[in-house]
């Protein structure tokens, strides 16, 4: 039994790194600086369903896997896939087995949302794209601000739907 448990846990990470890497690869930009990108929903569920290392291993495999498949003409950063992770990482830190949206889930959904925008998506993104664009630190920051706030917008918005649907989501399971 135990088994086909993690055959079945095996399966479901696998089918959710699948949908990321898709995600990942029809990410698109709006101007020079703006990147959408719906890859983090996938990472959300497998962080809030298996905890944080498995989030972190599919943010982490979805960010190198969707380059892979769509190199967009560069190297590949694992500084960047590392932000990935850490992203998977803190939904499972916040998150983990979460079954719903309710007072608690926004205190933790609020102090989760404010630790991936100004610590990772922010700061830890400048500092790692600073050399890479030629700029300053600074400089480098505040270019990625409007991507974050639009960015930040669409995790709310996604996370409230994935946190409303996970009842329907751990039936499924």
């Amino acid at each position: 039994m135990k088994a086909l448990k993690n055959t079945k846990k095996l399966c479901t990470l696998a089918m959710l790194l699948a949908v990321a890497v898709v995600l990942g690869a029809l990410s698109f930009r709006i101007g020079s600086g703006i990147k959408i990108s719906f890859k983090f929903i996938p990472v959300f569920l497998s962080s809030v369903i298996f905890g944080p290392v498995c989030g972190g291993i599919c943010g982490f495999l979805s960010d190198f896997l969707a380059y892979l498949f769509n190199p967009a003409g560069g190297a590949y950063l694992p500084q960047i896939g590392l932000v990935e992770a850490l992203y998977g990482v803190s939904f499972g830190i916040f998150f983990y087995k979460a079954s719903e949206l309710n007072k608690k889930s926004i205190v933790k959904f609020i102090v989760c949302l404010f630790v991936n925008t100004v610590f990772f998506s922010l700061l830890l993104m400048s500092f790692f794209l600073k050399d890479l664009m030629g700029m300053t630190f600074l400089n480098t920051l505040i270019m990625r601000i409007p991507s974050t706030v639009v960015n930040l917008l669409l995790h709310i918005g996604g996370i409230c739907v994935m946190l409303k649907a996970m009842p329907r989501i751990k039936k499924l399971l």
